[in-house]
Parts: C-alpha cells; sequence; structure tokens
C-alpha cells in the first residue's frame, strides 16, 4: 500500500476533540470512550438530554467560509436510533447559515432510515442539492457563518453523537511504483486514521461520496496505481454527478499511471449504490499529459459521460474486455478498445481510433462514425431510427471488415451520408432481420447522390434512397499480391503496384501489411497484360504481366536479396 491519501481541497470545522467554538441545545460534551468510541482521534462530542428536548448544534465561525463547490462530511451515531424522529418528520439535518442570518437544513436520517446507531458519514453538497427547507432566503455561500446540525423532539437519556466534520470536495492519491503501487485499499487506510468520510469499505465494497484523484498536479511527483478485482459504489448521498468524479491528475514532469485490472481480466467494477438515485459517477480518463491508462476487464455501469484516453504513441492508453452498461453517454476519443461490450449505450461519435471485436447491444442512440477503424464488431438490437452514420470521405473498406448489424424490426443499419465517397466496399459484413426499401432497410443513402457499393463477402443489404440519391452494387474482385521471401517468410513493407499501361491513378499502389500481402478490391473493366510489379531497397525488383478479369487473383511473389544494394 504505497500510495499516499490527501483531501482534496478539505477544510476541517472540527475533529471534535474539544467543544471549541461548538454551541447547541443541550450544550454538546466530550464523550466517555469508554462508553462510546468516538469515530477519529481522541474524542468525539455527544448530545445529551435527560427529558424530551430537541436537540441542535452549531460550529460558529467569526470570518466568512466559503462553502460554494464544497460537500459537507459529517459523522453521526446515536445510542437508540429507534428514539429519533422520521426523516424530513423532525429527523436529523444538516444546516447552514450565513451571516445574514440565512439559513438552510438538508434531511440526512431519522428512525425509520437510519440502518443503524454506529458511526456513518452523512454529506451534502449545499451549492447544488435542493435544501429541505430553509429561513425563507437561501444562504449566500460565500459568507457562511455556522455549520451544524438540528433534530426534532428524542425522549430522554438517548445520545446523539457527532464527529470529524469538514467541507470539501473528496480525495487523492498519489506515489506507489509498479512494484508497489497505490490500491484503493490505500482509501481505507487513510480513512481509518483521518474518517475523511469520502471512502467507506463494507463488506469488501468501497462506498463513494466525493471525487477520486489518482496523481498530482506537483512537479516530478510520479504516480502508478494498479489495483484488481476491486467493487466500487457510488452513494446515494447529497451530491450532485460533477463530484462523483474519479479522474487522473497530470503535471509535467513525472508519469501519471493508472491500471484497473491487469491483461484484459480481472478489472474493478464500478456501479451506483442504487439503481434509482440521480447522481450519476463520472469516469474521465481523458487528462493527456504524461500518462498512461489501461482500463482491463473493468465494468462501468450506471455512470455519466465515460471519457475514455486519446492515443499516444509515447504512452500506453487502452481499453481492453470493458463493460461499459447503462450510462448516460461516452466520449471514446481514439485509444485502442479491444473487444469490450457497450450495452443499452447512449448515442457516440467515434473518432478515428481503433475499435475492434466490440459488441453495441440495444443502443438507444447513433453510433457516428469519424473514419476510424470498426472492425469485427456487433451491432445489434439498436432502438432508433438510424444505428450507424458514415458521414466522412472516408472508404469503408478496411474500416467496417467483418462486422455485423442485426435489427430489432425497424430502423437502418447505416446512413451514408453527403461526405461518404461515391465508392465504397463492405467487407464480409452481415446485415440480420433488415428488409425493404422503406424504413427497416438495412442501408439508407441518404448522401444526395450515386454510391456503388463493392461486396466482398457480403451479401447483398436491402437499401432506401434518399432524394437524389441510387445505389449499385457494381461485381467486384479481390487483387492480391503475396510476398514472401527466399525461406518463405512473409515481407512486410514491400511496395506493390498493379497497373493498366502505366495510367495513374494505378489499380495498386500500397505496401505489404503484416501478412505480408497487399490488396485492392477492383471493380473497373478486364485489362490484359496489366503490369504487376514489387520493389524493395536490398532486393532484386519482380515484374509480371497478368490480365484481369472477373475472377480474383493472387499473384504469389518470392523476393531475391540483390548482394550489391547492401
Amino acid at each position: 500500500m504505497a500510495g499516499t491519501v490527501a483531501g482534496l481541497n478539505m477544510t476541517v470545522v472540527s475533529l471534535c476533540d474539544a467543544v471549541g467554538l461548538w454551541t447547541g441545545s443541550p450544550t454538546p460534551a466530550l464523550n466517555d470512550p469508554a462508553v462510546f468510541g468516538q469515530r477519529e482521534g481522541n474524542y468525539c462530542l455527544q448530545s445529551y438530554s435527560a427529558s424530551t428536548v430537541a436537540r441542535s448544534a452549531d460550529w460558529t465561525y467569526t470570518t466568512d467560509q466559503v462553502l460554494t463547490d464544497m460537500v459537507i462530511y459529517m459523522w453521526f451515531a446515536t445510542s437508540s436510533k429507534a428514539a429519533l424522529p422520521a426523516k424530513g418528520a423532525g429527523g436529523v439535518r444538516i444546516r447552514i447559515e450565513d451571516l445574514a442570518t440565512n439559513w438552510a437544513e438538508w434531511d440526512i436520517f431519522g428512525g425509520d432510515t437510519l440502518p443503524h446507531g454506529g458511526w456513518i458519514c452523512w454529506a451534502v453538497l449545499a451549492s447544488s442539492a435542493t435544501a429541505s427547507r430553509t429561513g425563507g432566503t437561501f444562504p449566500t455561500l460565500t459568507t457562511i457563518r455556522k455549520i451544524g446540525w438540528r433534530c426534532g423532539s428524542i425522549a430522554g437519556k438517548v445520545y446523539i453523537y457527532f464527529d470529524a466534520v469538514r467541507f470539501g470536495q473528496g480525495l487523492q492519491i498519489y506515489g506507489g511504483t509498479s512494484g508497489a503501487p497505490a490500491v484503493f485499499e490505500d482509501f481505507t487506510t487513510a480513512e481509518n486514521t483521518s474518517a475523511y468520510g469520502v471512502v467507506n469499505k463494507y463488506k469488501g465494497i468501497y462506498f463513494v461520496q466525493g471525487k477520486l484523484y489518482i496523481g498530482s498536479t506537483s512537479l516530478g511527483q510520479a504516480t502508478y496505481f494498479k489495483d484488481t478485482s476491486k467493487s466500487i459504489r457510488y452513494q446515494d448521498s447529497l451530491i450532485t454527478s460533477a463530484y462523483y468524479e474519479i479522474k487522473p491528475l497530470t503535471n509535467a514532469n513525472a508519469d501519471t499511471e493508472v491500471y484497473l485490472g491487469s491483461a484484459g481480466i480481472s478489472g474493478c467494477d464500478f456501479a451506483l449504490e442504487l439503481a434509482t438515485q440521480t447522481a450519476r459517477y463520472v469516469p474521465d480518463f481523458s487528462p493527456t499529459t504524461r500518462t498512461k491508462i489501461g482500463l482491463h476487464g473493468s465494468s462501468f455501469r450506471q455512470a455519466g459521460i465515460v471519457y475514455l484516453p486519446p492515443y499516444d504513441i509515447s504512452y500506453l492508453r487502452e481499453v481492453l474486455n470493458c463493460n461499459f452498461e447503462l450510462n448516460t453517454g461516452l466520449t471514446p476519443q481514439d485509444c485502442p478498445i479491444t473487444t469490450s461490450k457497450f450495452i443499452s449505450y447512449a448515442a457516440m461519435t467515434l473518432s478515428t481510433g481503433t475499435i475492434t471485436g466490440c459488441s453495441f447491444i440495444s443502443g438507444s442512440g447513433l453510433l457516428t462514425m469519424g473514419g476510424g477503424i470498426f472492425t469485427t464488431c456487433i451491432v445489434a438490437g439498436c432502438t432508433v431510427a438510424v444505428a450507424m452514420l458514415w458521414n466522412v470521405a472516408v472508404d469503408t473498406n478496411g474500416k467496417l471488415d467483418g462486422t455485423s448489424f442485426t435489427s430489432t424490426g425497424t430502423g437502418h443499419a447505416i446512413e451514408l451520408g453527403t461526405n461518404c465517397p461515391a465508392a465504397i466496399t463492405f467487407k464480409n459484413m452481415a446485415f440480420t432481420g433488415y428488409s425493404g426499401t422503406s424504413t427497416d432497410a438495412a442501408i439508407y443513402n441518404n448522401s444526395n447522390k450515386a454510391i456503388a457499393i463493392s461486396l466482398i463477402g457480403t451479401t447483398q443489404p436491402t437499401v432506401r434512397n434518399g432524394s437524389g440519391a441510387s445505389t449499385t452494387f457494381p461485381s467486384s474482385i479481390t487483387l492480391k499480391i503475396a510476398v514472401k521471401d527466399v525461406d518463405g517468410n512473409p515481407m512486410v513493407g514491400v511496395r506493390s503496384y498493379i497497373d493498366d499501361q502505366n495510367i495513374s491513378p494505378f489499380i495498386l499502389d500500397d505496401i505489404t501489411n503484416g501478412s505480408g500481402e497487399a490488396s485492392v478490391v477492383y471493380t473497373g473493366s478486364p485489362v490484359t497484360n496489366a503490369t504487376w510489379r514489387v520493389r524493395k531497397y536490398g532486393y532484386y525488383p519482380f515484374q509480371q504481366l497478368v490480365s484481369i478479369d472477373s475472377s480474383d487473383i493472387t499473384l504469389p511473389v518470392t523476393l531475391v536479396a540483390d548482394p550489391l544494394q547492401v
């Protein structure tokens, strides 16, 4: 447990080791630790009366305190939860008051809602949470003079204990190394000592009510955070989504590394405490300064917008085998996303990144493509009029290969927009459940022009043509050059050409891929004695005349080293 934990913009109101500036009715007093233990430090404060009375306590400042965008954290316990009034009917309320004595209260618990009488930290974001009641005018959050609590009439001889009162925004963790990384349990260690109230562990689950920042803005402070198989739940507290944020902090002189899961498995599970709660958490992995992000086998459910990291050739950032479910949005940027699931997803704009082997299930929003790779994916059960929009001046060849679309019975798989090229290719794609030429056709050509779609390993899909649009499916063949060395090993990066009488543009002008192959989908007329050429420095050049007709052609080529080119 190598991480260092600190409060995020935390201000101590009172650690309740002394009465200090506390006033109230009855007057707060120190507890007897031998009778009831404090939450932190040496003591806590207690409110006690031998008779039935209402209870109150206030910490009074002599200078203005600023609670704008601040969460109030306050720990409570009681000797008898059954004796407390019901929530909203005299139960315990957190209360603030400003210089002009304007006040506001928030109902936090009562005898009917309190799960037990032991220590629980309650949190209120005063600037956003709707007050349960006010004195007529909501207090000015830049001139707060009192922070405290109220409770209605309680039977005599019942204790209310309170401890560790603060306001702030959450917790920060930094430090750690690959050999001894910072982990979620570091938050628990800090809570056991300081009782921030932001991360509370119960039955192995980390319950969060505030921001969690991983890293440091201090120049030169490196952070290495890595954890596996942990469950994180965001509490149903009086806090808005903006304050349920998990995010890396960065600096220009050291790396911040955040890894959730390992090697695509054993990830962490993030979700809300209650599926019905309003506030959602925001996983924001978008900071770019010297950050390395690995999301492996992790699950993000019921989040707000999920911000994934951008690609950087110098810093590893990837998403592998993750689940994204019931989130209100996702900003994928362009980091590689592999074999992940997006379930009940909202609208997404996909950039120029690489998405492979992923499933997009029961979407309620449009997938707007940015021209990146979206191969061997599954898009099924989309509930809107169009599952995917292709409105970029990029051929789909190599971009959508192997992707399948399945209809729920209505809606299009792909809409082709005005920026779509006039000739595109569907390779090894599948369209299931689409029919006709109306609103349930697989392809909606809304480009206002003629588009020719070449099909390779793809059954011709149904088409709806919009105004001024037409769609054809010209016959096509694949022309391929496969290059090996004399030992039979595929050669990568070999310049390969096919041309007809040296007419530009060439039929093929590319380099071989990792399999030693360069290929093109050809929809043109037959060519007699097309020139097929291969060139690579250090090897004798290759050239052969091969006619092109209506059949696929694969030309095997073996390059021989040229001893004069070394």
